[in-house]
């Protein structure tokens, strides 16, 4: 066994921060250079940058693209976007793991770091998932068990990615860069056209401790008038490690009705510091990630007409 000194394991892990902080910087120079997006404002493909990265060192699980319209990426998106994972996979090690998670019939598409969604998502798990669900019922009710059809689209997604997950792949990309929910073809198809089912397994993918759940597809009024609890996620990025500046990104944003707070306050979810738990659980991944970055968690009270989901 090799013996290191301090000075030794301290170069180490300066080396290690330095190659995850180039991360940043180097998926703006791909992205800022890509020919497709030159007519994109800067400020968006910065935006897209750094929610990607965030993805592919482990901050959070997935993103969905939506800083800008998917038509900038041409008539065929989904090539598009493919050929995109792929330069960046050639580029930067860290995005071997990240796949485009496609829902063909929603047209959205959602960066997934693969590895990190397999190892977070148990369907068949006893213990409480990180993502309670809110009923949107009158007044709003909240579950932990996570509704069938939401259950059975995970599964699903979980197994194709499994399936497609190439053990003997050390250096390069270990998953295909796209995989579809379904197709509009699929005999499953009825499962995924439903809103009921695929606007709560969307908050799965992005990591959000809440997912709203619709009575059924033909809901259209969310919430209309009730005080919400809006929590923001955000990330500090020192000088150096973005850009020339400090930088502080919102990664994550969800609200959920505070009547919830008040129904019943023995929950084992309320009573806990949901602000707290937000800080226990992506708090330390930006501190792992060793480019000395800190984040904290911004709340705050709104009342909408209805809400958009």
């Amino acid at each position: 066994m090799t013996a290191h000194t301090t000075s030794e394991l301290s170069d180490v892990a300066t080396c290690s921060s330095n190659t995850r902080s180039h991360i940043f910087r180097k998926t703006v120079q791909i992205i800022i250079s890509a020919r497709l997006l030159s007519k994109v404002p800067r400020k968006k493909r910065e935006q897209l940058a750094l929610d990607i990265s965030i993805v592919a060192l482990g901050i959070r699980v997935g993103y969905l693209f939506d800083v800008f319209p998917v038509r900038h990426f041409g008539n065929d998106a989904v090539q598009a976007l493919t050929r995109f994972l792929n330069d960046l996979r050639e580029e930067i090690l860290e995005y071997r793991d990240v796949i485009v998670v496609l829902d063909p019939v929603f047209e959205q598409y959602f960066f997934v770091n693969a590895k990190m969604l397999l190892s977070e998502n148990n369907v068949d798990a006893t213990s409480p998932p990180w993502t309670a669900f809110v009923l949107l019922s009158q007044p709003p009710k909240l579950s932990f068990n996570m509704p069938s059809g939401v259950r059975e689209l995970l599964s699903d997604l979980l197994l194709t990615i499994h399936g497609h997950f190439d053990s003997e792949q050390y250096e390069g990309p270990r998953y295909p860069p796209l995989v579809h929910l379904s197709s509009p073809q699929s005999e499953t198809n009825r499962k995924v056209t439903s809103s009921a089912d695929m606007i709560p397994l969307a908050a799965i993918l992005l990591e959000y401790p809440i997912a709203y759940v619709p009575l059924d597809e033909q809901q259209t009024d969310f919430l209309p008038r009730t005080e919400l609890d809006v929590f923001e996620c955000i990330l500090h990025l020192p000088e150096g490690v973005f850009s020339d500046e400090e930088r502080e990104h919102v990664f994550m944003k969800f609200s959920c009705p505070r009547v919830l707070d008040a129904e019943d306050p023995s929950n084992t979810y309320w009573s806990e510091d949901v602000e707290q738990r937000l800080l226990s659980r992506f708090g330390p991944r930006a501190q792992r990630i060793g480019i000395g970055g800190r984040m904290h968690v911004r709340r705050y009270q709104e009342v909408f007409d209805r809400v958009a989901l």
